[in-house]
């Protein structure tokens, strides 16, 4: 601890004061020698001393004055080494709280630790996400076979399009609402329910126009794209048989109305009756003869939508029948498969960035560590090379005060002065020995940090050779496609 001036010291007091190095600033203080002289009135003592002829001429030891300002600065000197050789122990102290044996061991275990903890941890979840990846993986490639292979057969060099689905689903379903309400409009004026009634039965109806056309007489148009002439020859015949059945069918729905016309007022209200005794006799004595313009319109606008809905139908999906089925099908299991990818590929960088942070959290800790050993040690190298020849000046500042003393006791005299005059005065030598700075080699934290760094090292090697058993959807594909082309 820095000591506090005494403002009542005298002047041999306020010398010892002064400290030769500042342990705040880790500074050495040079000595004023003229501020020294002034002070303690050296100069004058020489003066009064060389006017009473003081010391004897015949005196051989030197006097009190060269002992009394070589004990102030052998005490300066003193004190100076104290002060350093306090300050360099407190560094020995801090450099062994730094490489403290036991810490360092324990910091070591745990780099150990956190390494196999994060091996274990990548190799357990690579083998967890391995067992689905490879099932999906395996139903990636048979359905990229399947696809090609019914890509090859059917001739098809061109990609699916079925960008109308959508569109055409809801065409449909408007195509049905339309329908059930003007078909019900036309056959409420006749139905002894009203419009709830016409309603219900018009649904019925339109069931079979809507749904006849969208799927039966839709898929039955691609079926006209097929590869094989016989296929598409038994698609034209279906195509024709469906359209005659359709055609009959409203037809009937014609001759229905009729009849619920002619029995608006009796008692004869049953709908499967009326169909049975009277419809079927009209539409088989007569096809084409309807009683009034509403069933004429009736039986047009069931053609007119089943043929909207046949060619939306056709339009639902891609021209080649299965083309476009297919194709959505191997998406979705090619959705499964990036979709579980990224989701393993996100758990083990999971695993891989808590397990480095880890590591990467002792390693600041050992780099701070490392970091203030090397400042400590430079600090008390620098303090230690700079003793010597802070000290030597010490030398020099006794042979100036002394000199000084010296030469105004020789100009105040009468009678020669002593022999002793004209030697050098030593100051002590074991103050220029500086104290001894010996701190713990740091073998041991580069040992933990080197540690560090090849743990980091092995778990990136880790991820990287985890992360190459996760293998990409284009690679997949791409060696089912080697796989093909050698068989």
């Amino acid at each position: 601890m820095k000591s506090t001036p005494n403002p009542n010291a005298g002047p041999s007091d306020r010398l010892h004061e002064q400290p030769g190095f500042d342990t705040d600033r880790e500074e050495y203080v040079r000595l004023d020698p003229d501020a020294w002289l002034r002070d303690h009135g050296i100069r004058e003592e020489g003066r009064q001393r060389g006017e009473k002829d003081l010391p004897l001429s015949d005196t051989d030891e030197p006097d009190d004055v060269h002992y009394k300002v070589l004990s102030w600065i052998n005490g300066r000197g003193r004190r100076c080494r104290e002060d350093v050789a306090q300050l360099l122990r407190d560094f020995d102290l801090q450099l062994n709280d730094v490489m403290d044996d036991q810490e360092l061991t324990v910091v070591e275990q745990k780099v150990t630790e956190i390494e196999n903890d994060g091996r274990i941890s990548i190799d357990r979840r690579v083998a967890h996400d391995r067992t689905e990846l490879i099932r999906l993986e395996t139903a990636v490639r048979e359905g990229t076979r399947e696809y090609e292979k019914f890509r090859r057969e059917a001739k098809l060099e061109r990609l699916p399009d079925y960008s109308g689905r959508q569109n055409a689903a809801l065409l449909i379903v408007l195509c049905a609402l339309i329908e059930i309400g003007l078909n019900a409009s036309l056959l409420m004026e006749v139905n002894p329910f009203g419009l709830v009634g016409s309603i219900m039965q018009m649904s019925l109806i339109m069931a079979v126009n809507i749904l006849s056309g969208a799927l039966a007489m839709g898929y039955a148009l691609r079926c006209r794209n097929l590869v094989s002439a016989v296929k598409r020859l038994a698609a034209w015949v279906f195509m024709s048989a469906l359209t005659a059945l359709i055609a009959a069918f409203n037809l009937l729905t014609g001759h229905f109305r009729d009849s619920m016309q002619a029995s608006l007022g009796t008692a004869a209200t049953n709908p499967l009756a009326m169909l049975e005794n009277d419809a079927l006799p009209r539409m088989a004595a007569d096809p084409f003869g309807l009683d009034s313009f509403q069933s004429y319109l009736l039986v047009l606008l069931g053609l007119l939508f089943f043929a909207i809905v046949s060619w939306k139908g056709y339009q639902c999906d891609d021209p080649y029948p299965g083309y476009g089925r297919r194709h959505r099908q191997l998406n979705t299991i090619k959705n499964n498969y990036r979709n579980q990818l990224d989701a393993a590929r996100k758990g083990i960088e999971n695993v891989y960035d808590r397990c480095k942070s880890g590591l990467d959290d002792i390693r600041h800790t050992m780099e701070i560590k490392q970091g203030k050993w090397d400042d400590l040690y430079d600090r008390g190298r620098r303090i230690v090379a700079d003793y010597p020849v802070n000290l030597r000046q010490y030398q020099d500042d006794l042979n100036y005060l002394l000199a000084a003393y010296r030469t105004e006791n020789r100009l105040a005299r009468e009678t020669p002065s002593p022999s002793f005059f004209t030697r050098e005065l030593k100051m002590d030598e074991e103050l220029l020995a500086p104290p001894s700075f010996d701190p713990p080699p740091k073998m041991k934290l580069e040992g933990v940090t080197g540690r560090v760094h090849v743990a980091v090292s092995q778990i990136q090697e880790v991820y990287k050779e985890a992360c190459g058993q996760y293998r990409s959807l284009e690679k997949i594909t791409a060696s089912g496609f080697d796989g093909d082309d050698r068989e």
